[in-house]
């Protein structure tokens, strides 16, 4: 073997916890009783080289096993059958540290003087033994030297909620089953029926209104009170104001023959009440009041109590303002009568006023204007529209043809509500094209812009100084008025200011 692999061995030996079975257990117990043989781990079972406890060599050395203890077939056991060797090296420090219990195993060959099987409960008490214990000795309150174990109960069962500590006892009785007795100074007096976890309903006593269940997620002593939250049915749930949580009380009864365990049952005295929700997106059924043009609200389904942001659908053809809020406040209510979602919202503020809408291209009358192009409005909604004019007639040369229009209020039906004129230039002027004036021998006429006169085939649209005037002789000079306006149809190019061609210089 190599010297690291040897030196690893070592160092996990040195490491290891052992327990020394002489000292403490058996020189003090066991040293003194026949037949009774002790292992120190490895195969339990009694054998030509298998070692008494009693034997005066002992254990010479310590071990890290739990110490076992077995007798002859022609003997039964009795009291501990197993000392533990814990992680501080100490064996049965259970057993040890304990005031009352005593590390106690012996090997009897008359079995009238014995209880049996002791760890399993009493069918009438639930009682039992805890611990490596299997058979005790039967004893009595006048022995001088009682050997007490820890006591316990049955699956579904425990001592009451005000026993704290260990229970301690002894077997008194072994004529129609075992007979376990407290110690004279024990404060338990029985094993209880526990309640049990994730409760129903039915397993509360008192009234839960609307309850499915209680979130109790470990089974209750007898006496002990727990904070729980509860589940409400559907369509139920705490009110928005209630406690969270509330305290429940486990009240099991004295164990006995026909007791079941965790059959117990729970109360309260400030208890839960679930009252109805509101329903999701009410219809008028649980609304305080009705809205006029109003479709639906859009909203969660609500506790009784909470108030919460509404958003409304208005009716088709109605709208909220354009400056209106887009939810508004609703409280839920309902009592304990009030059947499942069936909740009544009532408004909380400001109410929802719905609006007739401005239906795509309804506007006020212009003159000379065909259409005004807009897309649906809401009351005080500003919008772009565009403008189409009569044929024979223009908006304002060089103007873009879209205008501001603000939805206004309608008659109280659906889409009657009428745009109207919004743009800082008022409403829209459409004015008749202008003829293209003719050109004389001494003058010619274009477009201002410079754009050719065949590009406006359906005449000259209105507009300030939009014709321009030139000499047709680059050599003359032009006197009078340059520009003209197209307005009420026609191009003025006379009268006093009307331009001519001269040669005198240009001042």
């Amino acid at each position: 073997m190599s010297g690291s692999i040897l030196l690893l061995l070592l160092v996990g030996a040195s490491s290891a916890i052992y327990c020394d079975y002489n000292e403490g257990i058996i020189d003090d117990y066991l040293a003194d009783e026949e037949n009774l043989y002790c292992f120190d781990g490895g195969l339990i079972e009694i054998d030509e080289n298998s070692r008494l406890c009693s034997n005066e060599y002992g254990f010479l050395t310590a071990r890290a096993d739990d110490m076992t203890v077995l007798c002859p077939d022609t003997h039964t056991l009795v009291g501990y059958t197993n000392y533990e060797c814990d992680e501080d090296g100490v064996l049965a420090a259970t057993l040890t540290n304990d005031a009352v219990l005593t590390p106690y195993s012996n090997c009897n060959n008359d079995t009238t003087n014995l209880c049996l099987d002791v760890s399993t409960a009493s069918a009438s008490t639930k009682l039992l033994f805890t611990g490596d214990v299997t058979n005790v000795d039967l004893q009595t309150s006048d022995d001088v030297s009682i050997v007490y174990y820890a006591m316990g109960c049955d699956d579904g069962y425990d001592f009451h909620d005000d026993v704290s500590g260990t229970v301690y006892g002894y077997c008194s009785g072994n004529s129609d089953g075992n007979t376990l007795s407290f110690k004279e100074d024990a404060t338990a007096d029985g094993c209880y029926d526990k309640c049990p976890a994730d409760p129903t309903a039915d397993d509360v006593t008192s009234e839960i209104t609307n309850v499915v269940s209680v979130d109790i997620t470990e089974a209750q002593r007898s006496g002990a009170s727990v904070d729980a939250s509860v589940v409400c049915d559907t369509g139920f749930e705490l009110a928005s104001d209630a406690a969270t949580t509330y305290e429940f009380t486990c009240d099991g009864s004295m164990a006995n023959e026909n007791t079941t365990g965790n059959s117990g049952s729970y109360s309260c005295s400030d208890c839960p009440v679930c009252l109805a929700t509101c329903p999701a997106n009410p219809t008028s059924t649980n609304l305080a009041e009705v809205f006029d043009n109003v479709d639906s609200l859009v909203v969660e389904e609500s506790a009784s109590g909470l108030t919460v942001a509404v958003e409304i659908v208005c009716s088709e053809g109605f709208a909220l303002a354009s400056d209106a809020a887009t939810t508004y406040d609703f409280q839920c209510s309902s009592d304990v009568d009030t059947a499942a979602s069936n909740g009544t919202y009532t408004l909380v503020g400001a109410s929802p006023v719905c609006l007739p809408q401005c239906d795509e291209d309804q506007a006020v009358s212009i003159d000379y204007v065909t259409l005004v192009k807009v897309d649906v409005g809401v009351f005080g909604e500003v919008k772009e529209a565009e403008i189409i004019c009569d044929a024979g007639h223009s908006l304002p040369y060089g103007h873009s043809g879209n205008w501001d229009f603000e939805c206004g209020a309608g008659d109280g039906t659906a889409l009657s509500g009428v745009f109207e004129c919004a743009d800082d230039d008022g409403c829209p002027v459409c004015e008749e094209y202008c003829e293209i004036p003719e050109d004389t021998n001494e003058l010619t006429f274009s477009m201002a812009d410079g754009t050719p006169f065949a590009d406006h085939s359906e005449g000259i649209p209105p507009g300030l100084d939009i014709v321009e005037a030139t000499c047709v002789n680059s050599s003359l000079n032009l006197v009078g008025k340059r520009f003209f306006a197209c307005s009420g149809g026609s191009v003025n190019v006379t009268g006093d200011d009307a331009p001519y061609s001269a040669l005198i210089p240009l001042l």
